[in-house]
């Protein structure tokens, strides 16, 4: 079946759009977080510029599920990055709270 201009480009949208979403994956699992804060800003605005060129057209047909898979994926993926910032949370708080320790043990034996 032979694609029309506009499917082409939408289809190159889609394949950008879903490398996008792999870049994002691919950070978050490095726990490369500047990489991936700049990827997710780029992933937004891509997000953005393809529903409103595009929304009409992905009501229906494969480029819909295509999409709705692409943003199942996005939300999984936010979800494990949020319980990385959970632990991450709790991890600073420990330090913090050793670090409060330490000036107690200090002021109390002159140190």
């Amino acid at each position: 079946m032979v694609q029309s201009p506009s499917e082409n480009l939408l289809s190159l949208r889609f394949k950008e759009f879903e490398n996008s979403l792999l870049l994002l994956e691919i950070a978050a699992e490095s726990e490369d977080w500047e990489r991936f804060y700049s990827l997710l800003m780029s992933f937004c605005a891509m997000e953005q510029a393809l529903t409103e060129s595009e929304g009409p057209t992905l009501v229906g047909g494969t480029e819909r599920l295509h999409f709705l898979v692409m943003v199942e994926r996005f939300s999984r993926l936010m979800e494990v990055v949020e319980r990385q910032r959970e632990e991450m949370a709790k991890e600073l708080a420990e330090i913090e709270n050793r670090g409060r320790q330490v000036a107690r043990l200090n002021r109390a034996y002159g140190s």
